[in-house]
């Protein structure tokens, strides 16, 4: 679970640091002692947990495709695939 800090009534001390960052394009490493303590990442990167929720919920898809198809014959499928790809390319 992610934790949100409102700069605008943060310490000004965290508020002048994170406005000296500027926008975050990539991960920053805040290390004290030679050990990273915290990361900044950018907005639009997901994190560890959001990445596994997303591959889980990806395999969950695949599973229930699978068993959706259970017994229908390859050509069939192959075929209802061709077709949608088909209808999607034609859309502007």
């Amino acid at each position: 679970m992610s934790h949100s800090i409102d700069l605008g009534s943060a310490n000004s001390y965290v508020r002048d640091f994170i406005r000296e960052l500027g926008p975050i394009r990539e991960p920053i490493d805040l290390v004290s002692e030679g050990t990273i303590v915290a990361r900044i990442i950018p907005p639009t990167e997901l994190s560890d947990a959001e990445k596994r929720q997303a591959f889980e919920r990806s395999w969950q898809l695949v599973k229930q495709a699978r068993e959706r198809t259970a017994g229908v014959p390859e050509r069939e499928i192959a075929k209802l695939v061709d077709e949608a790809v088909d209808r999607v390319r034609s859309q502007p």
